[in-house]
């Protein structure tokens, strides 16, 4: 068995848990790696899903002829992403917005 030398459940000391432990053996399993894969999984879904909702809300607010309309390069800025991925982000919030307006 293997035992970390620093507290897993820090971030920082749980990647270099992990880091070192693939050195080892790439197919490494255990509850520190899936704690580790699935918290970073369900950070990025909770990115994306933020995302989401600003875009939805942004639309939403348009559509009421409220506010004035953001550009993709500030949305970008604001969010730390780049142009594509908002325009991306706006045309599958548009679709999601549209097919549930319809439904």
């Amino acid at each position: 068995m293997v035992y970390p030398k620093k507290d897993v459940w820090q971030r920082e000391s749980q990647e270099e848990f992990i880091r070192d432990l693939t050195k080892v053996d790439p197919n490494v399993t255990g509850t520190p790696v899936q704690l580790f894969y699935y918290t970073d999984l369900l950070k990025k879904s909770y990115e994306e899903a933020a995302r989401y909702s600003l875009i939805a809300i942004t639309l939403l607010v348009l559509n009421l002829g409220i506010g004035k309309h953001l550009a993709s390069d500030e949305i970008a800025a604001a969010l730390n992403i780049s142009r594509a991925t908002v325009k991306r982000d706006w045309a599958t919030a548009k679709l999601w917005l549209r097919s549930r307006l319809s439904g």
